[in-house]
């Protein structure tokens, strides 16, 4: 029996605040698979493919932070066509940057001088005999050491610092020139000839987030027009496709498939998971606390307590315990936030900004 080709039902193919939490529950759980087994050849070969496959969480958590960003943005960029005031601007990424840093001091401040004096990671290891300590322990603080950071896995706040500084940019430049820089940006990453560092491998799927929230009511429109039984078997030859090219390391492989294995997947979760919902509460509450165990997991699988994870020996069980151990602190650290009134605190500062109202339900 064919498929018609004409959808019975409508789908909203748009991203909500639950959706970016499901998906970021998906990446974070790709992230610990990738740290874990992709520098292990002992383990199958499906294992230590599904780990390098696994390094599109940054592109996936890059992407869902560019459409979130967008669509905050939109709000305070009132008739749509012009751009919102220099103030604005500096309270909107200013609200968004404390948000960013706070989590990122808490657990920073926890877990530095637990390192140093509980598990003799010194500052040495990280910032080298000769380093200043005190000056990189204030740039780590700010979270630009990259892969010198105290904890080498904190490199993606980095990136992620200067692509929100660069996003009011951005916006504008894709709401007027919308192909000829996301295109311009592919062939930066796939030709890289403007380096800044690291940052120009997630410039793609940044801009594809931005895009993508920018054009979500015609892109949801469009996709309408077609069952979704025929798209997702579409999608689902593209995702393979997409993975294997990946895996294959060609031309446009490696990183640069990782915009397009971004948008592959996130279709894939809006037209299966949203539909169950034990699943898609897994991954929500996995989502919420991503960011938290996107900091802390490698404390526990390499500095910590490496000998300990690795010796359950099978790749499902290692990934099981990394992962409720990471979750079970990440608990009591949103619980002691609560408890000290960080939230609170939080919420006093961003006060002082002005915030404009808007109908979004975003």
């Amino acid at each position: 029996m064919l498929i018609s080709i004409k959808p019975k039902t409508q789908i909203n193919y748009t991203l909500s605040i639950s959706d970016t939490l499901i998906i970021k529950g998906v990446a974070i759980c790709f992230m610990l698979w990738h740290h874990l087994f992709y520098q292990y050849s002992e383990y199958r070969e499906w294992v230590q493919n599904a780990a390098f496959l696994g390094k599109v969480c940054i592109a996936m958590f890059v992407f869902v932070s560019a459409y979130g960003l967008t669509i905050q943005y939109e709000k305070i960029d009132i008739h749509k066509f012009q751009v919102p005031g220099f103030r604005d601007t500096l309270k909107f990424q200013g609200k968004r940057l404390l948000k960013l840093y706070i989590n990122y001091w808490v657990v920073f401040i926890l877990f530095v001088p637990i390192g140093v004096y509980f598990f003799h990671r010194s500052l040495q290891a990280s910032y080298g005999a000769d380093a200043n300590y005190s000056m990189n322990l204030v740039i780590d603080l700010l979270g630009m050491k990259g892969f010198q950071s105290y904890n080498i896995t904190w490199w993606f706040y980095q990136v992620i610092i200067i692509l929100y500084l660069a996003f009011p940019i951005l916006y504008i430049a894709l709401k007027k020139l919308n192909i000829f820089i996301l295109s311009l940006f592919f062939l930066i990453l796939v030709f890289p000839f403007i380096v800044v560092p690291f940052v120009h491998l997630w410039l793609f799927p940044f801009a594809l987030g931005i895009s993508c929230a920018l054009k979500r009511e015609k892109i949801s429109s469009f996709l309408n027009r077609t069952d979704w039984k025929i798209l997702f078997l579409c999608n689902l030859i593209l995702l393979f496709s997409v993975a294997y090219l990946k895996l294959d390391e060609w031309l446009f492989g490696g990183i640069g498939m990782d915009g397009f294995f971004t948008l592959t997947l996130i279709f894939f979760i809006i037209t299966t998971l949203r539909q169950v919902k034990i699943v898609t509460q897994l991954f929500l509450f996995l989502g919420k606390h991503s960011m938290n165990i996107f900091m802390i997991h490698t404390f526990i699988y390499s500095y910590f307590y490496s000998g300990f994870i690795y010796s359950f020996r099978n790749p499902g069980l290692i990934f099981i315990i990394l992962l409720t151990s990471s979750l079970s602190i990440s608990i009591l650290i949103e619980y002691g936030k609560k408890m000290l009134g960080i939230y609170r605190l939080e919420t006093k500062i961003i006060d002082l900004f002005l915030t404009t109202k808007s109908t979004t339900n975003y």
